[in-house]
């Protein structure tokens, strides 16, 4: 799922994670802030490139420099 331009990469893992649920993004919980900070990871790529990978109600989310956030089950075996 790529990220539209106005979207935090916080928005986008979230509207990522609650599709894959199928649940509206209120109905997270635990909130996304209670595993990984969000103001960190909206900042992480404005001066490098690469990915970051993290576990989130029983997800692996990948978030990439390109504004592409992967979301698959936790049990899948990921790259």
């Amino acid at each position: 799922m790529s990220t539209t331009p106005t979207q935090t990469m916080t928005e986008a893992v979230l509207a990522a994670v609650a599709e894959h649920k199928g649940v509206d993004q209120r109905a997270l919980d635990p909130p996304l802030y209670e595993v990984i900070r969000p103001e960190a990871l909206d900042r992480l790529f404005a001066d490098t490139k690469g990915e970051v990978t993290f576990e989130y109600l029983d997800t692996v989310v990948t978030v990439d420099a390109d504004r592409n956030v992967s979301v698959q089950p936790l049990n899948v075996p990921h790259p």
